[in-house]
């Protein structure tokens, strides 16, 4: 559980892959969510700003809670993920948009549990899609991993996609499938020597959820996330925009 939350901090949409898409003029987007499953659970927040069409700056803090293995429960801040996405590509008719993602993931944690205690950086690319009913995002990155303490934790590679579908007016079908690869755990003795503790392999996750628009300023999602390790969670989150004039 340790590992899962510090590799992965709560994310206040219901899919984690990012869009290259700018807007046409500022934005700011806030937004809360909440995330559960069989041992823990958040309350991620989220303040969206682009300054401009080709920049998106993120923050997301939050609040988490877990059960430990001697069933106990840890609760306060959880860790912080940063974020700075550049379009340096607009997309058009039949050409994708390219956009950068440089971030970082900051360990506001109340409690040692809920984190690593480490910064990790994360760097990536962003391609999306705007199709006449669906939009399309895919990321790649690379986050390398801050190591907490005597533990060795391999860098992760991380693949994702997902994608927006129309089904009626004001709502929205939505799919996200993520592969990461990495990861791994050694144990650093203090003679230099190192014992593995957790061999590296590869995850994969898939989101299936729903998403209304309530008008032109709230939006609402909901969904589900299974692993490939048995692992589920069910998400729910509220967005408001409060930059965009062109409604």
């Amino acid at each position: 559980m340790l590992a899962l939350l510090a590799s992965d901090p709560a994310a206040s949409r219901i899919v984690k892959t990012r869009s290259a898409n700018g807007g046409e003029g500022v934005d700011l987007v806030v937004g809360i969510g909440a995330e559960w499953s069989q041992d823990e659970y958040a309350v991620p927040l989220l303040i969206e700003w682009s300054p401009t069409p080709a920049l998106t700056l993120t923050l997301e803090p939050g609040y988490a809670g877990i059960r430990d293995e001697d069933h106990e429960r840890k609760r306060g801040a959880g860790e912080t993920e940063t974020a700075v996405v550049y379009q340096f590509v607009q997309g058009r008719a039949q050409r994708p948009s390219f956009a950068m993602e440089f971030g970082a993931k900051l360990p506001t944690e109340s409690n040692q549990e809920l984190g690593s205690g480490e910064v990790d950086y994360t760097l990536g690319l962003v391609l999306g899609w705007e199709l006449e009913d669906a939009d399309l995002e895919v990321n790649l990155r690379n986050v390398f991993v801050g190591d907490p303490g005597r533990d060795d934790l391999g860098n992760l590679f991380e693949a994702s996609a997902a994608g927006e579908w129309e089904l009626t007016d004001g709502l929205d079908f939505i799919a996200e499938v993520v592969v990461s690869h990495g990861g791994g755990e050694r144990l650093v003795r203090s003679d230099g020597s190192t014992e593995t503790v957790e061999v590296a392999g590869t995850d994969i996750e898939a989101t299936i959820g729903l998403a209304q628009e309530l008008n032109a300023r709230v939006r609402i999602e909901e969904g589900i996330t299974f692993g490939s390790d048995g692992y589920w969670q069910g998400q729910v989150a509220i967005e408001w925009n409060f930059g965009n004039d062109e409604d």
